[in-house]
């Protein structure tokens, strides 16, 4: 082979070189630049998916303790645990606002477990911040944690983190402080004619347990796809 042979050969694999060459460093910056954009997405999954079971063991809780985080003023206590009273002698039910803070405050004691569990999130100075909007066909929720995600010295903000959940809170508490005004106006009378109606209208299951003073009424959400909570109260006669 002859000179020019040669010269042609070495041109060739210096030119495959340097094409290989630029085609791992444009690799690499894509996989980097694809490192910096999905791997905060991860996390931010991770964190959410921490979040929303979370908030999902209040909204069975809340329900089951008459709308409230904290001990009612009056409750029986039973097997089933504390069951608030609603009704003896006045009224006592919980306003909405009251549920819905009772829930919201809730769900800060619950997910601070959650900054724990991701390890690349770094806490900063401020506080959970937990919204919960309340409708008659499910609930809504707004987390947003005081830090940020960090990958590599990659750093972004931990993004706000919104759950819809199917449990309907508001449904069942509207129930409840229906039952509740009803048996106040006539506190011999248990409405049970009134009750069936509900439980067909509304796709609910309404269990009553009669003890030597009280009465327990147990609400449950039975429409189809809905999450299966009950809320509980209890009356004194």
């Amino acid at each position: 082979m002859g000179k020019g042979g040669k010269r042609g050969q070495v041109t060739f694999f210096i030119v495959l070189g340097v094409v290989i060459l630029f085609s791992i460093i444009i690799y690499a910056l894509l996989r980097t630049g694809m490192q910096r954009e999905i791997t905060p997405h991860l996390q931010a999954t991770t964190l959410a998916a921490c979040t929303e079971e979370a908030l999902e063991e209040i909204f069975f809780d809340i329900p089951f303790y008459g709308g409230y985080n904290v001990q009612a003023e009056k409750f029986i206590p039973t097997l089933f645990g504390n069951i608030a009273v609603y009704f003896h002698k006045q009224i006592m039910v919980p306003s909405q606002e009251q549920v819905q803070k009772s829930l919201e405050n809730a769900a800060k004691e619950r997910v601070v477990k959650c900054m724990e569990i991701e390890r690349s999130f770094r806490k900063e100075i401020g506080e959970i911040t937990v919204n919960i909007v309340l409708s008659s066909e499910d609930t809504r929720a707004i987390v947003t944690y005081p830090g940020v995600l960090v990958h590599d010295n990659n750093e972004q903000k931990a993004p706000p983190i919104a759950v819809r959940s199917k449990a309907r809170i508001l449904a069942l508490y509207t129930l409840a402080n229906r039952i509740t005004h009803a048996i106040a106006s006539d506190p011999l009378r248990v409405p049970s004619s009134d009750l069936l109606a509900m439980e067909e209208k509304e796709h609910v299951a309404i269990d009553t347990i009669f003890g030597d003073q009280n009465v327990m009424y147990f609400i449950t959400d039975t429409a189809d796809d809905a999450m299966q909570l009950t809320w509980a109260f209890a009356v004194r006669q």
